[in-house]
């Protein structure tokens, strides 16, 4: 907002001689092309000089650490400018003060910019920051099976489950008779003896769980 004199004289020798010259601007308080110009009797020199755009004093947003809770969360800090208007918007959505949320698991992309107050300030143009929701934990997850007793036919086990999400969410599981193979319903066993059955816990959301618990087929006395 000030007067901005940049400008030197210059010259050799232990001392001058004569009028000294005179030193007068022009435009330079203001952003953009200002004028220096040097007078001494009836000859002139002008030089241009710039006058830079100040920074807007913006503190930046920056994206949040976020968990799934079921509720809508805002995605990023927010965001300042002491000499300019921050906007936001969430991906190609309408650009406006209120910070961007969402809900559901995944990841966004939201931006901001600054409008300066006036010429004199620098804009921040649109900036992207990659934000994110991460997947919940599901909870106190836990199968059992009632054992059985050889009969020389096929039993499927029956299982009683257990699991908590954040939101109420319905959880499903999926079986398999090998860790990380392919997940599907219950196995069944002829043979009498303890099988180890591994499950996948699944719920929107939400990380999947795994596990195993053991199905008891008892020999027959």
């Amino acid at each position: 907002g000030s007067a901005i004199e940049t400008a030197k004289i210059t010259y050799s020798g232990s001392e001058w001689l004569g009028d000294k010259p005179s030193l007068t601007y022009a435009d330079n308080t203001e952003a953009g092309t200002a004028t220096a110009t040097m007078t001494l009797a009836d000859k002139t020199v002008s030089v241009n000089f710039t006058v830079e755009k100040a920074e807007a004093g913006v503190t930046h947003p920056t994206a949040k650490a976020l968990t799934y809770t079921g509720k809508a969360q805002t995605l990023i800090t927010e965001g300042a400018a002491q000499h300019g208007t921050i906007s936001y918007r969430l991906g190609d959505g309408e650009w406006g003060q209120t910070l961007p949320a969402a809900t559901a698991v995944g990841s966004y992309k939201v931006f901001y910019k600054v409008e300066p107050v006036s010429a004199n300030y620098a804009a921040v143009e649109a900036t992207e920051i990659a934000a994110g929701i991460a997947a919940a934990p599901i909870t106190g997850v836990s199968v059992t099976a009632k054992p059985v007793t050889y009969t020389g036919s096929v039993h499927t086990p029956e299982v009683e489950t257990a699991a908590t999400t954040v939101d109420g969410a319905q959880v499903s599981f999926a079986y398999s008779t090998a860790a990380d193979s392919t997940y599907g319903d219950l196995p069944s066993f002829t043979e009498a003896g303890n099988h180890t059955v591994y499950y996948k816990a699944s719920a929107d959301n939400h990380a999947d769980a795994s596990g195993s618990f053991t199905f008891t087929v008892n020999k027959q006395t």
